[in-house]
């Protein structure tokens, strides 16, 4: 199971507890104790769905509810519902239970970012060539600047020193990607990482470079970050240390 199986599995779970004993729900609640990342969104999804009860239980219920929603299909003039408050905060509270039922709650900020990062990870697995190549960073941001590429791609200190490969412009439905391939060691393809640069609006939310957001897509360990007006993906196959040492 991975974290993004786990999260499916966990949009179902009750901050009650209830639900701990299901075996695929047990398996991903282990997961979320192994994995920070995923211990820390469940975190927030609890906290969220506990505030979602909160405003429900805070809702009054009408004593004579049960025998106004019996009564109404025996009235044969017709009521003007939504004058009537009972009837209201009653449609009130199905909506919300809909709301929570039907859909997942997780934060916009981190659909976006993992949506970006999933992008990252499929596009390196059918990724055969690069459209410039050289081993000098500053000359493939130049390249990049004139050639549909994003302008003024920030590099973080570590990847300053690191010697590149090369980089290519991508499309990621209909919109802009760059990319940008470092050498990190001498074991072919798992000492590269590679840099992904989209305009900050098609990835909102991203933390600020000097707290990125960590994950993993397979066997991919990714950062993600945002720095000025464009959003940043850092995919690896080595360890959220390994990335961690090159931001």
């Amino acid at each position: 199971m991975d974290n993004q199986q786990a999260k499916f599995i966990l949009q179902a779970y009750r901050p009650g507890g209830q639900d701990a004993s299901d075996p695929q729900i047990a398996e991903a609640l282990e997961q979320a104790r192994r994995d920070p990342d995923l211990g820390h969104w469940l975190e927030e999804e609890l906290a969220l769905n506990r505030a979602i009860g909160d405003k429900l239980k805070s809702v009054p219920v009408p004593d004579d509810l049960k025998d106004s929603i019996l009564a109404g299909g025996r009235i044969i003039k017709p009521h003007i519902w939504w004058k009537q408050p009972s009837l209201l905060a009653a449609a009130a509270c199905i909506i919300v239970l809909m709301i929570i039922t039907l859909f997942s709650p997780i934060p916009a900020k981190q659909a976006a970012a993992a949506d970006a990062e999933k992008f990252a990870t499929e596009f390196l697995g059918k990724l055969t060539s690069l459209e410039h190549v050289s081993q000098n960073p500053q000359e493939l941001r130049q390249w990049l600047a004139k050639n549909r590429g994003h302008k003024e791609v920030s590099l973080s200190p570590g990847l300053e020193q690191l010697p590149a490969l090369g980089c290519c412009v991508g499309d990621w439905n209909g919109r802009k990607v760059s990319l940008i391939c470092f050498k990190v060691g001498a074991r072919g393809f798992r000492d590269e990482v590679h840099l992904f640069v989209f305009d900050r609006k098609v990835v909102p939310g991203l933390p600020d470079a000097h707290e990125p957001r960590f994950s993993q897509q397979g066997d991919w360990v990714l950062a993600s970050w945002a720095k000025g007006n464009l959003s940043y993906v850092l995919a690896g196959l080595d360890s959220k240390e390994s990335l961690k040492k090159l931001l």
